[in-house]
């Protein structure tokens, strides 16, 4: 998860090389000032959940709804896979993304995995951030949930893959990507496992695609021979745009009319005002800025195609597990305490926490877009993953060629067993019922 503009998933090109290191002291302080108190047509399907979102301008049907008043429970939600539908252009992506990690991989396999320290001690994680945003492990820090620890701030990045390729040849230290990502590249032997969800779409916290009002995109359908603007290609908005389109009836050939352009978070409502696409993929604070401003509307989300899922999680690589265990134990769990804090305090609370970190750290650009933020988007408590979350992704990469089928398992993929939170009897329809409890039980 990331309080950013543009906090979605997905490729992107490493930022801020050339730039120095910057290393942020947070280990060892005091916690800042807060208030703790088949669908048809042969297609594979990836829907995790029923639930539409209850957002305006909805371009497609609701999916079937829960009755009304009955629990949703995010924790045990059935693995319903969306209909990611099997798309050359997408899947070339992928693997255009991901490609080049395979070789990265097998370099870093054999490379120094073991963390520097401070003079003091404390285990140095080097990681990558990107413009405008405060990540949870800057969270988890500022919280003093890493006592040991000392982040260091390595540049920054705008995707997943990118800090997966970082991460495999031993540039950083911990990773956040698309789940699909992930998958892809252990497929290719690459020893990274997923360790807690970084990311993802329930409640108020969404990904949607957004027309001008004033425009002539009214519904899927119109898409075809227009410009749709996303961060990356190949990743998660790309698969969630060809979900809907599908379920639309656009057919395979129609699909590929619609032109996808891969652009910086921070331009893609300008760009979209300014003529310049026909509709762009917003999500976060990003979202709400544009939703202040009249003019533009929202076609769909990803919560009204797919429903609440996770979409991208932190990862490690194995040789760093295995060689610093100490270290990857308090670094996932502090991560999975900072990401349930977020979830068992109100929104004003964590922005105004969040702001007199930033204001402390002098960096007033995220300040002033994470008076916009509305939460993780995060649908399980602490974090802790589920087959559902991969093995949704893992059908799409075998429908698409990109994996031999049953040549990876879902196990392979992800561990919950640095995860304090994971097999947690508090925990009531995916949220801690006692938000009291949290405490202790991540101290144990």
């Amino acid at each position: 998860m990331r309080f950013s503009v543009g906090a979605g998933a997905g490729a992107g090109r490493s930022r801020g090389a050339g730039r120095g290191e910057m290393v942020i002291t947070l280990s060892g302080r005091g916690p800042v000032s807060h208030h703790a108190t088949r669908a048809g047509g042969g297609r594979p399907s990836l829907s995790l959940s029923s639930k539409s979102s209850d957002i305006e301008q909805k371009a497609s049907p609701p999916r079937s709804r829960r009755p009304e008043g009955s629990p949703m429970l995010l924790h045990s939600l059935p693995p319903r896979h969306p209909s990611v539908r099997t798309r050359p252009r997408l899947a070339v992506r992928l693997a255009a993304a991901i490609g080049a990690l395979a070789l990265g991989a097998t370099l870093a396999a054999c490379g120094s995995s073991g963390a520097e320290t401070t003079e003091d001690g404390k285990t140095v994680i080097r990681y990558q951030s990107s413009a405008g945003a405060v990540t949870v492990p800057e969270i988890a820090a500022a919280l003093g949930y890493l006592d040991d620890i000392e982040l260091k701030l390595v540049g920054e990045t705008t995707g997943g893959p990118e800090s997966l390729r970082a991460l495999a040849t031993d540039q950083i230290d911990i990773a956040s990507a698309f789940q699909g990502a992930i998958a892809k590249v252990v497929s290719t032997g690459a020893p990274v496992k997923a360790v807690a969800a970084s990311y993802g779409s329930v409640g108020e916290v969404r990904q949607s695609v957004v027309v001008r009002d004033d425009g002539s995109v009214k519904k899927a359908k119109d898409l075809i021979g227009k410009k749709v603007a996303l961060n990356t290609l190949g990743a998660n908005w790309e698969a969630v745009l060809d979900t809907y389109l599908a379920d639309s009836g656009l057919t395979p050939a129609e699909i590929d009319r619609v032109t996808l352009v891969p652009l910086p978070a921070n331009v893609l409502e300008a760009s979209l005002r300014e003529k310049q696409i026909d509709a762009a993929f917003v999500s976060g604070p990003a979202l709400e800025i544009a939703r202040e401003r009249p003019g533009l509307k929202v076609l769909t989300t990803d919560l009204d195609v797919v429903g609440p899922y996770t979409g991208g999680s932190f990862a490690l690589h194995e040789k760093f597990i295995a060689e610093n265990p100490e270290a990857a134990k308090e670094l996932v769990a502090g991560i999975t305490r900072a990401i349930e804090w977020t979830q068992t305090h109100t929104v004003e609370e964590v922005r105004e926490f969040v702001i007199d970190f930033l204001t402390e750290q002098g960096r007033d650009d995220a300040v002033q877009t994470i008076q916009f933020w509305h939460g993780t988007g995060i649908p399980t408590a602490g974090g802790w993953l589920r087959d559902e979350d991969f093995s949704i992704w893992l059908d799409w990469l075998e429908a698409s060629g990109e994996v031999d089928k049953g040549s990876v398992k879902v196990e392979d993929v992800y561990t919950n067993d640095l995860n304090p939170y994971a097999d947690d009897a508090a925990f009531i329809d995916g949220y801690r019922s006692d938000p009291a409890e949290a405490e202790g039980a991540a101290d144990e």
